[in-house]
């Protein structure tokens, strides 16, 4: 592999399951740390270009920008913890072999394989001059896609599984059941 995580996440993208293996095998916790801080910072940075026609005119912009980084340094490296968490049960669930530490190194390996198509889709829409629309909303939602795929890839070296697909059709399942969970209680209310 090549030294550097620049080069480690390039090398990620010929080989999402090695590269995760070489990832697992140091990730200390003050490194998984650092892992999803970043990609809190390198998400915010993604979202820059939308956020900036998002600011409340009623809100300073300093202080827009000061909650957008809590939320993205703090509040969301938080939740990727909830999230990897959660993730480690329900493999648990269907016979994962993992750790905890396995679950955290994974989603947030694959967070960071993940926002290079993030960053790139959003300079696409932005040039094009996309943002609003149909086709942008498709070009920004693509590399959350991309980000399950590395995170189903990754989960499923950490828990054992041998088909990263089904890991995948579960994580899909997981957001399409609960909006039409939420269409149903609509519809009934």
């Amino acid at each position: 592999m090549s030294a550097g995580l620049p080069g480690r996440l390039l090398a990620g993208y010929g080989a999402v399951a090695a590269s995760f293996r070489a990832e697992l095998a140091g990730a200390s916790e003050p490194r998984l740390v650092f892992r999803a801080i970043l990609g809190g910072a390198l998400v915010l940075l993604a979202r820059l270009p939308a956020l900036a026609g998002a600011v409340p005119a009623d809100v300073p912009p300093a202080a827009f920008l000061a909650a957008q980084l809590v939320a993205h340094l703090f509040f969301l490296p938080l939740a990727l913890y909830g999230l990897a968490a959660l993730s480690r049960l329900g493999a648990r669930l269907f016979g994962g072999r993992g750790s905890w530490r396995a679950a955290r190194a994974a989603l947030f390996w694959a967070l960071l394989l993940a926002i290079p198509p993030m960053l790139l889709a959003e300079a696409a829409v932005t040039l094009a001059g996309l943002r609003g629309t149909l086709a942008g909303a498709a070009l920004t939602t693509a590399p959350w896609f991309a980000y399950l795929w590395f995170w189903a890839v990754c989960l499923a070296e950490a828990e054992g599984f041998r088909r990263p697909g089904l890991v995948f059709a579960g994580l899909m399942a997981i957001p399409l059941a609960g909006a039409a969970l939420l269409r149903l209680a609509a519809l009934a209310g």
